[in-house]
């Protein structure tokens, strides 16, 4: 399979370092609007780089990337998606209802796909599957502080078992000083204040399941800021990286998953991976994330947004085309 990638950000270079250490489909290049960008990934990854769109089309991706700013990705990914291209689309599906509409409305047949990474981290894999080869009962509660908006959906999902269930939520949310300690281009040692605007949020299934959802941004980049779970099922409780369960004859047994060690790297792997699957599914597969699970995952980042506007509010999930 060949795909182009668009855009030359952060998130750009993910693709980049994923497709170096796994380079079994083909990266035709990247396209950008800015010379200078194209000129430094050329320098620092060897790779093919275009400012011309119709140069970079002449090369016929089978997927297109699009790894534009968080603004501009839903028109971007559209755009191509009307010219008739596959697009894996970086998060989230959209900002708005009638963004996630017109995603459902072009991305049918295996058009669109999001790259949702994090339950495809070894970490997350690793756990879930621990949870499924243990005899650990139903899950039920959740609590959560692991990744921000659509990303946590996608782990609150994944972690009680629900797929397009109804659910309700309530949320708030407040600022705090923090020092910063951590940044994407390393340690910060000014011992700068910088405030941290945390959201708590209580996610109810319909069924009864429950999640406490707890999370900062600064929490990615951070020395005092751990990410932290824990999930209570009928016969063990997973406390991060450990699985307290009961085995057949009811003993108590412990187990360590996984501990994460390397985010950008877990990043980077997943993000193989889903590449991966696009060429499965372009080959008859199964797509592993369907495009109305992403779309409820941005659903509820919406639906949060308006709970933490009116807090302590209740917002019930309302139905979608993609339910």
């Amino acid at each position: 399979m060949k795909y182009l990638i668009v855009g030359s950000g952060y998130r750009s270079e993910f693709f980049i370092r994923s497709h170096q250490n796994d380079p079994k489909h083909t990266l035709v290049g990247v396209l950008t609007r800015n010379q200078e960008k194209a000129d430094m990934l050329k320098e620092k990854y060897g790779v093919e780089t275009f400012t011309e769109e119709t140069k970079a089309l002449s090369t016929k991706p089978d997927l297109i990337v699009v790894c534009v700013n968080k603004t501009d990705i839903h028109e971007k990914s559209m755009y191509y998606l009307r010219l008739g291209y596959r697009v894996l689309q970086e998060t989230p599906a959209g900002l708005t209802i009638d963004q996630l509409k017109e995603c459902y409305t072009l991305g049918q047949d295996n058009r669109l796909f999001i790259a949702e990474q994090y339950i495809f981290c070894e970490t997350h894999k690793a756990r879930l599957e621990a949870l499924k080869t243990h005899n650990t009962g139903n899950a039920h509660t959740l609590f959560i502080s692991e990744a921000h908006d659509y990303h946590g959906a996608s782990l609150i999902r994944a972690y009680l078992n629900e797929g397009l269930s109804d659910f309700s939520i309530r949320a708030m949310s407040y600022k705090n000083p923090i020092v910063n300690t951590d940044s994407r281009t390393g340690p910060v040692y000014t011992g700068e204040l910088k405030n941290e605007e945390r959201v708590h949020m209580i996610l109810t299934y319909a069924d009864g399941k429950r999640a406490f959802y707890d999370f900062s941004g600064i929490q990615y980049h951070s020395f005092i800021r751990e990410r932290t779970m824990r999930l209570l099922c009928e016969r063990a409780e997973l406390n991060n990286s450990t699985l307290s369960y009961l085995d057949d004859d009811n003993h108590p047994q412990t187990l360590n998953v996984h501990p994460l060690e390397d985010q950008n790297a877990e990043d980077e792997a997943a993000i193989a991976l889903i590449i991966d699957n696009i060429a499965d599914v372009i080959d008859g597969g199964e797509v592993l994330y369907p495009l109305a699970y992403a779309l409820e995952d941005a659903y509820t980042m919406i639906l949060m947004e308006d709970a933490i506007n009116y807090p302590f509010t209740e917002f019930k999930r309302q139905p979608m085309p993609w339910h």
